[in-house]
């Protein structure tokens, strides 16, 4: 079993699980050392959260909203403990984060805070990471269908101009040879012609030349 914040291997009595996602994490991790996570008690270790789960912004006096209405004085007041709030102090109220009616106490910023909150945001497996990979997906297939259309439209386009220009020539090519065909036509009624007239011309040659013999005797 390992650390969920930064991998390494977990032993006995050395982590902690949260109450919200119910990952496993390192006292280091949690910023606690053995002596501060011996101070808390078994609910306030049922109510602890993960860095993950409680990474919000959080407000100076969060007392009067629709989720945490105004407490009211002589009524008990719920406890909201985090990993980060204990302390390396030796007294329970100061180990854990207590709410109260004047807010929670802030947490100091530092750059290695602002680290780990980037590295969180910035993992793969982090909400932000995921949705943004979505939406690049969907950028990109957007993108894409774009182009195929447009490279679909080109083709049909110049297709259809190919085939007008096909249908077109295919109908001068008809038309040129149906004249050529009645050309050809006209041609074999004039050969035709001439036949008849040559043989004619025999047929006479012949009678005046049986005439002349005729004579001759």
């Amino acid at each position: 079993m390992s650390c969920h914040g930064c991998s390494s291997a977990l032993r006995e009595n050395n982590y902690l699980k949260c109450n919200g996602c119910k990952s496993e994490y390192c006292f280091a991790c949690l910023n606690l050392t053995d002596d501060s996570s011996k101070l808390l008690t078994p609910e306030q270790i049922k109510s602890l959260s993960c860095p993950y789960c409680r990474n919000v912004t959080r407000r100076i006096n969060n007392d009067d909203t629709p989720c945490r209405p105004r407490y009211q004085k002589g009524q008990a007041q719920s406890i909201n403990v985090s990993f980060c709030d204990v302390t390396h102090n030796n007294t329970a109220n100061t180990s854990v984060g207590i709410s109260t009616d004047t807010g929670l106490a802030k947490e100091p910023v530092t750059m290695e805070s602002i680290s780990k909150l980037f590295d969180l945001k910035m993992a793969p497996d982090s909400t932000i990471m995921i949705n943004l990979r979505a939406a690049l997906n969907k950028d990109i297939e957007k993108m894409v269908a774009v182009h195929v259309n447009r490279a679909i439209e080109n083709l049909k386009t110049d297709f259809s101009s190919t085939t007008d220009y096909l249908a077109a020539e295919q109908a001068d090519l008809r038309s040129e040879i149906r004249q050529k065909d009645n050309l050809v036509k006209q041609l074999q009624t004039d050969i035709s012609k001439c036949q008849n007239s040559l043989a004619k011309y025999q047929s006479r040659i012949q009678t005046i030349e049986k005439n002349l013999t005729r004579h001759e005797y």
